[in-house]
């Protein structure tokens, strides 16, 4: 089973995985160090006290994923990957930053989920109508129908704007070298994103398309992957009010930090 023939599915990538652990193995083990302790946090100082605290939980618990999404994608050279994790953790630092000082965080979710909705029914109400689709009952349609031009009325709510939620959470740093970076060259279809793919000459003619493993971005990807779950746990920190949670952020920051200086 070669790389050649199938991929990242292929039996060999496990010889370059273990090769690509030892040769970035200072990013790894701090990556791991910082995962451990966001478990510790998920275990130990989980406060279900509230509704906000309750929502807070969970998107803790889906960056903490997100985390670890990361380091597997990156441990397997899927970089452009890896860094759409990047930015759905970034996300969730960024809605937890949020709630700690927009009293309104949870009408914002809110308001974005029932614009989903209302997407949702707006497209079935207009297609049952353009094709005479049968296959809804009547109740069922006219249910669809209600529910769509009760926004069309009111006024449909709007999905979060993440440019304005990292401004109310004093995020922005992390918007503009996390988020939007993330977004550009892992998450979208762009020059950037489709350039790993991409092999060129010495005079810049394309040689060949380029697929598997690599490690050519991953010390910035994982600087910003750590970036993005240390921002999440300050935020989280400062939410269940916790010195000690706010206190692993800034140590594991110092420790980012050093790194990054030593690695020159």
């Amino acid at each position: 089973m070669t790389i050649e023939k199938y991929g990242f599915l292929s039996e060999q990538l496990d010889k370059w995985i273990a090769e690509n652990n030892e040769k970035n193995k200072k990013f790894f083990d701090l990556a791991n160090l910082a995962n451990t302790q966001c478990m510790e946090i998920m275990l130990n100082e989980t406060n279900a006290s509230d509704t906000k605290s309750v929502v807070a939980a969970a998107i803790f618990a889906r960056a903490v994923q997100s985390f670890q999404g990361v380091i597997l994608l990156q441990q397997r050279g899927m970089e452009a990957d890896a860094r759409t994790l990047v930015r759905s953790c970034a996300e969730s630092a960024i809605a937890i930053g949020c709630a700690v000082l927009d009293k309104d965080f949870l009408n914002i979710l809110t308001d974005g989920h029932r614009r989903y909705k209302w997407e949702v029914a707006s497209s079935m109400s207009a297609s049952a109508r353009s094709t005479q689709d049968d296959s809804l009952d009547k109740a069922a349609l006219e249910e669809i129908k209600e529910f769509a031009s009760e926004f069309d009325a009111k006024g449909a709510p709007k999905y979060p704007n993440w440019w304005r939620l990292a401004k109310k959470a004093e995020f922005m740093d992390l918007y503009k070298m996390v988020y939007a970076d993330a977004s550009q060259d892992g998450v979208h279809v762009s020059l950037e994103s489709i350039r790993r793919h991409i092999e060129l000459d010495e005079n810049g003619v394309v040689k060949s398309v380029l697929f598997g493993p690599s490690d050519v971005d991953l010390k910035r990807t994982m600087i910003c992957g750590l970036s993005a779950i240390l921002h999440c746990v300050m935020a989280y920190g400062r939410l269940i009010a916790s010195v000690e949670t706010e206190g692993k952020a800034i140590q594991l920051f110092v420790q980012l930090n050093s790194l990054i200086a030593s690695d020159g």
